[in-house]
């Protein structure tokens, strides 16, 4: 054994030394030795007993509503295509020209002769 372990068996024997003297009747002036008082014994409790549960319902799942047949919306017919008559237009009438006035050459008349 090491050093530690036989040093503490050495102090437990000896205070088992000490208490079986200190029982033998020796008082020390300090009132008796130490006496448990002894404890009743304690009442055994009653048995388990667990009380049963009650059974969950079974599950019924519910039926699904069944949804209504899907009817396609008829599409609506567009209206049919009616052109707008075009107006005509007024006939072209030509208009007659005026005539000009007659071109009169000018009238000659000798002036005097131009200086030179």
């Amino acid at each position: 054994m090491g050093g530690k372990a036989a040093l503490l068996v050495a102090l437990v024997a000896m205070s088992v030394v000490l208490e079986t003297t200190a029982d033998a009747g020796y008082s020390g002036g300090y009132g008796g030795g130490y006496t448990p008082t002894p404890t009743p014994p304690k009442p055994t409790p009653p048995t388990y007993t667990p009380t049963p549960k009650p059974t969950p319902p079974t599950y019924k799942p519910q039926p699904k509503p069944t949804p209504p047949t899907y009817t396609p919306m008829p599409k609506p017919t567009p209206p049919t295509y009616t052109p707008t008559p075009k107006p005509t237009p007024p006939t072209y009438t030509p208009k007659p020209k005026p005539t000009p006035p007659s071109h009169k050459p000018p009238s000659y008349s000798p002036g005097p002769p131009p200086p030179y």
